[in-house]
């Protein structure tokens, strides 16, 4: 302070290096701007420093060493690097200038405070990376080997593509036996199919599950069932309708005086239509033609004609008028 009054720092800032003839050595100034109580600035205080002083812990550090490290300007001048640690004169060495991934740096450093460059091999030969100090007009660049610095990402690169090759393969292994699965019973129910077409039955298919596939199958069966059973029914009722054709006459009552031909067909196997020829119920030289038709068609209309047949056959072979008859078939 002086003898008005208090000055406060305003701000500081760090200039670009000079080189100093007399130590032979780059020097950095560090300046301290100083105002008044009203902002008003008043005046500055300069230290100057050897910039091998001011970094000397940056190039000790095991980082530095270890790579190849720059310190750059504002303007991409190498201010010191693992090679050289201090320019020892005023001759500037453009960072940019030196290789294609230093010039991809230099323009990603442009607009960003920090970054990582990859050269342009796969995976990168050389990996970069920069940051710029907040406390001077100067950023750090790395420059390092691309496999030794990704090789964590290159293994797990390699572990993830083993892991998918082996879900893959183990996908496809797994489709394929559902496949094979899949067409083994398919297979199975065709030829069942073609069998059943021709009207061999044979045992049911097993069920292997409660899949598409298993439903698929256990449908098959049980219409593999169903058709053997309409099968037997239709031969049984083809044998119930031949049965009840031999039960009507099988042919023309021919003689000299009279002549009787009949015909019945039905609509399906058997019926309820009767038609019959009966000896003469009240004298010989009479013949009796009986024609019914019960209600209705199909094997009940079968049964009670066949019934009614031998109902009226029986009480025929008795005497009787054809009332009386009729009365007690009725009855």
């Amino acid at each position: 302070h002086n003898m008005m009054g208090m000055h406060k720092l305003q701000s500081t800032t760090i200039s670009s290096l000079n080189y100093d003839s007399e130590i032979n050595s780059q020097t950095v100034s560090i300046i301290a701007q100083l105002a008044t109580s009203e902002g008003t600035a008043h005046s500055s205080i300069e230290v100057v420093v050897a910039f091998n002083d001011l970094i000397d812990e940056i190039v000790k550090a095991p980082w530095w060493k270890g790579n190849n490290a720059f310190i750059l300007d504002q303007n991409g001048a190498i201010l010191a690097s693992t090679e050289s640690a201090v320019p020892s004169s005023t001759e500037q060495n453009l960072f940019q200038e030196n290789g294609v991934l230093q010039a991809e740096t230099w323009k990603s450093m442009k607009g960003n405070k920090s970054g990582t460059v990859f050269s342009k091999e796969t995976p990168p030969a050389m990996v970069s990376g920069y940051y710029s100090l907040n406390e001077a007009p100067w950023t750090l660049v790395v420059l390092t080997d691309g496999p030794s610095v990704l090789e964590p990402i290159i293994s797990f690169r390699s572990t993830y593509f083993l892991i998918c090759s082996i879900g893959i393969l183990f996908v496809a292994l797994y489709l394929l036996f559902i496949t094979s699965r899949a067409t083994k019973s398919i297979n199975q129910i065709s030829v069942a199919a073609t069998k059943l077409s021709k009207g061999v039955f044979d045992s049911p298919l097993l069920v292997k599950g409660t899949d598409e596939i298993g439903n698929l199958t256990q449908r098959f069966n049980v219409m593999s069932n169903q058709l053997k059973e309409r099968l037997q029914l239709k031969q049984e009722l083809s044998l119930a309708g031949e049965v009840q054709n031999n039960l009507l006459p099988q042919g023309d009552l021919i003689d000299d005086e009279l002549e009787i031909a009949l015909l019945s067909k039905y609509c399906d196997d058997t019926g309820g239509d009767y038609v019959d020829i009966l000896p003469g119920l009240e004298n010989d030289n009479q013949e009796t033609v009986v024609v019914g038709d019960v209600v209705g068609h199909g094997i009940g209309a079968a049964l009670l004609m066949t019934t009614l047949r031998a109902l009226l056959r029986c009480r025929v072979s008795t005497s009787g008028t054809p009332s009386e008859i009729i009365g007690d078939v009725n009855r």
